[in-house]
């Protein structure tokens, strides 16, 4: 940095510019040199790359710091990209974005970090395309911290194709990151140690592979946090992903008049204080991996369609009492289905030591729809002490099931005739207004 600023020094006695002035820069910038290369040292305040002009640190130590009065790095609309690359944008003050852009347009970002005090990290709405390449942003909002100034790390609006590709968002107090009517592919990295929730999507196609969703506490006053919120009717496709020992629900399908469709394929959650995956008024949801260690339920789906478990272990769901809405309940299941759920399907399912039960249909006053069917699918339930009933392995309650329903079910340490004498259970009840994320 020492050579740096002596190479300032000797630039303005000779008349010349600073290589490190935000105007100078600026004027290069704008006349479209194609790329302009920022030097390893702090350029104070806001820029604008122009379509088309690619802005890249020479070195890592080029650095771009905003504070209150500045705006964001401005990516302009145009024909070309515009595009930002090698260096760091810090907003130590203010309540805008770090990196912005608008407009019918494209841009690329790639090998940036942004760190943010106050504010947002990266906003980018109604653009033709984004591609994010190895980005970190990073709030000063931490759990358990007071600090909640760094709100949001990205927030992609109307973007018809993102592409993300290790992109790693952490520490913000509202969210990791906004998708809102918006498709995009995200392979690698992760929104860990967020409040609030790390993914939030409203409608959209969100395809996400090997991501990490980790960590994600409750925000102050509000009752659970969310590693993943996926908000009416998303369309998400995972695949590897990584949702462990999140404060609060791990994925969240939340459907009404129009409802999600979801596939987890490989999924691993565990240790999340409330249940693994969650899906209610959903129109289809495909989950297979490992469920471990769980709060309230593995997996648990209220009033859906198309509930398809294959290729799945659910262990060791923990007892928890959940509240939700005025409805609070103590309950340990490592799958529920509420509701008649036309199409459900089970194969090579594995459910071992849930703290209440292995699998619980509750039919709501319903039938149970004879195209439910299990392959292959072993319930096991702890040993009972002596003189003690044994935990429920598989029980239909609250409506009608043809005899028979439970063929392709084994059961380990109890039988069926143990699960049909059990007196009913309470059903969990919905995630309402109270509980969605404030985001």
């Amino acid at each position: 940095m020492r050579g740096v600023y002596a190479l300032s020094v000797v630039l303005l006695a000779a008349g010349c510019s600073d290589p490190c002035d935000a105007d100078a820069i600026a004027d290069e910038l704008a006349a479209g040199a194609g790329t302009v290369t920022l030097p390893v040292c702090t350029v104070l305040g806001s820029l604008t790359v122009p379509a088309g002009v690619t802005l890249v640190g020479a070195a890592p130590g080029a650095r771009i710091e905003l504070d209150a009065g500045d705006g964001p790095v401005v990516l302009q609309s145009g024909g070309a990209p515009a595009k930002l690359s090698n260096l760091r944008v810090d907003r130590v003050g203010g309540s805008g974005p770090a990196i912005e852009s608008s407009g019918n347009q494209s841009v690329i970002i790639e090998d940036v970090d942004v760190d943010v005090a106050e504010g947002s990290g990266i906003e980018l709405d109604g653009l033709v395309s984004a591609t994010l390449t190895r980005v970190i942003l990073v709030g000063r909002s931490p759990c358990g911290g007071t600090n909640v100034a760094a709100t949001h790390g990205l927030r992609l609006t109307d973007v018809d194709d993102a592409q993300l590709v290790d992109v790693t968002i952490r520490r913000f107090s509202v969210a990791g990151a906004v998708l809102i009517d918006t498709t995009a592919n995200w392979s690698g990295g992760a929104a860990n140690d967020n409040m609030n929730v790390g993914v939030y999507a409203q409608a959209g196609v969100l395809t996400m592979d090997g991501v990490a969703l980790d960590r994600t506490c409750a925000a102050p006053a509000r009752p659970h946090g969310y590693a993943a919120y996926f908000d009416g009717p998303v369309t998400v496709d995972t695949t590897d992903l990584l949702v462990r020992d999140n404060e609060g629900f791990g994925l969240v399908h939340a459907g009404g008049a129009t409802r999600p469709l979801a596939s987890h394929l490989g999924l691993t959650a565990s240790g999340n204080t409330k249940p693994g995956v969650w899906a209610q008024s959903a129109d289809a949801l495909e989950v297979s991996g490992a469920l471990v260690g769980n709060g309230s339920g593995g997996v648990v789906t209220l009033d859906s369609a198309s509930v398809m478990l294959h290729d799945l272990e659910v262990r060791d769901t923990r007892t928890v009492r959940l509240v939700l809405e005025t409805r609070s309940v103590p309950f340990g299941d490592g799958i529920q289905i509420f509701g008649p759920t036309p199409g459900a399907s089970f194969e090579d399912v594995l459910v071992e030591d849930s703290g209440r039960a292995g699998l619980l249909i509750d039919l709501d006053a319903g039938a149970l729809p004879m195209n439910t069917t299990f392959t292959n699918v072993v319930i096991s339930v702890p040993p009972p002490m002596p003189g003690m009933t044994p935990l429920i392995a598989a029980r239909v309650q609250n409506g009608t099931a043809l005899p028979g329903w439970d063929n392709g079910i084994t059961r380990m340490n109890t039988d069926r005739m143990q699960d049909l004498n059990r007196p009913d259970v309470d059903p969990t009840g919905v995630i309402g207004p109270c509980e969605r994320p404030a985001i």
